[in-house]
């Protein structure tokens, strides 16, 4: 009696207590049935528990003021229940989920049979004829039929207020599955003879969900990189790499993208991720191509890891990239720490300026500078290259 809702008191702690007590046990059993069959997609839907129970308390709170309004001037008895709540559900339901089939169980004498039903019809179904026994019953009838349709209403137009736009973000994915749900319950009465039928069915359900995946993952980057919220794209773009980093196509058309929308970290980023898959898949070309259209964007460029720059600055050198190659191997020292064979990456930035880019007084300079550091590697080639330079300034 302690936890009931009186309707002349506005008591806000019995609002939700009453809820959450019942007369006895298939009381809370119906409540209980009707209430999983709506609210678990539900919660799945706002995807925010502290939304979802925001929901419940407003609904409670609203089927018991609605219930008090209504009492004004009679002699209205205590109500206890979840029912309200359920009704909301429902309403909510009609908003989120208008075309999710509900499973339900028709029964009429002899007559049998599952059927799956709109959960707006549902909804309509069970507001409406509450409506009707309210208006005709009033309070006499020994159910709150106030927090009935009062809870339906609320949950509908609760959804319109609060869940219009994460209603748009899904909707696209639940008509699919909607529709990926029913052909499935029609090919299993078939099963036998369209077993090939159902699997293309499956697959190009799967396939557009797939490309509709996509389509937000590239929006969501591209919104990050035209806010200059650069780490954020590229925490997203690190997100199953290693997973994912055998479809390689996946990163180079992402690529395209992104550098189409102008120069920005997370293209230098995407850059080092796919010249990285190129060099494990030894498509050396491919990643040199990368790196030049990265060092568009930044002379200062450097690689995820530096024990490939060696191979990167030779393949560019084959490739007679050599402008490439020295903007690559120049100020190694600078520019990359750890495993790094930094001796021959002068010799190769010496080599450049000196055969390639025809500068010979720069290139003789850093190979002073290189001697007078006494390197202990690399000592043959370190005096073969001394002796070209000294008889080419002679």
């Amino acid at each position: 009696m302690q936890l009931m809702y009186y309707p002349d008191v506005l008591n806000p702690f019995k609002m939700i207590s009453s809820t959450l007590s019942h007369a006895d046990f298939w009381h809370i059993f119906g409540n209980l049935l009707f209430f999983l069959a709506f609210a678990p997609a539900l919660e799945i839907l706002i995807n925010s528990r502290w939304l979802y129970l925001k929901v419940l308390i407003s609904v409670s709170v609203i089927t018991s003021l609605s219930y008090s309004m209504f009492s004004i001037g009679t002699d209205a008895i205590p109500s206890l229940g979840l029912s309200g709540v359920v009704m909301g559900m429902i309403g909510l339901s009609a908003y989120m989920m208008p075309n999710a089939k509900i499973r339900c169980f028709l029964w009429i004498v002899w007559y049998a049979k599952v059927v799956y039903i709109p959960a707006w019809i549902l909804a309509a179904w069970y507001i409406g004829w509450d409506t009707y026994d309210m208006f005709e019953h009033g309070n006499n009838s020994g159910i709150n039929l106030v927090a009935h349709v009062s809870g339906g209403l609320a949950g509908y137009f609760l959804g319109r207020l609060w869940f219009k736009q994460r209603r748009d973000e899904y909707q696209y994915e639940l008509d699919e599955e909607i529709n990926y749900q029913r052909h499935k319950r029609n090919w299993n009465v078939y099963q036998t003879s369209n077993v090939g039928g159902s699997k293309e069915y499956e697959n190009r359900i799967r396939q557009k969900h797939a490309s509709r995946n996509y389509e937000n993952f590239i929006q969501r980057i591209h919104t990050y990189v035209e806010t200059k919220r650069d780490s954020d794209a590229i925490v997203l773009m690190l997100e199953d790499f290693e997973r994912k980093r055998g479809s390689i196509e996946i990163y180079e058309e992402l690529f395209e993208r992104v550098e189409s929308w102008g120069p920005s970290r997370t293209m230098l980023c995407l850059g080092r991720l796919l010249i990285d898959i190129y060099i494990d898949q030894r498509l050396y070309g491919k990643a040199v191509d990368i790196s030049k259209r990265c060092h568009t964007v930044s002379k200062k460029f450097v690689l995820a890891q530096g024990s490939q720059l060696i191979l990167l600055v030779q393949t560019a050198i084959k490739l007679q990239q050599y402008d490439l190659a020295y903007d690559l191997v120049k100020d190694v020292d600078e520019r990359y720490c750890g495993d790094l064979d930094r001796v021959h990456c002068k010799i190769l930035e010496i080599d450049l300026l000196y055969r390639h880019l025809g500068v010979l007084e720069e290139s003789v300079n850093k190979l002073k500078d290189l001697i007078n550091q006494k390197p202990t590697t690399h000592l043959s080639d370190i005096k073969k290259l001394e002796d070209e330079l000294i008889v080419e300034r002679t």
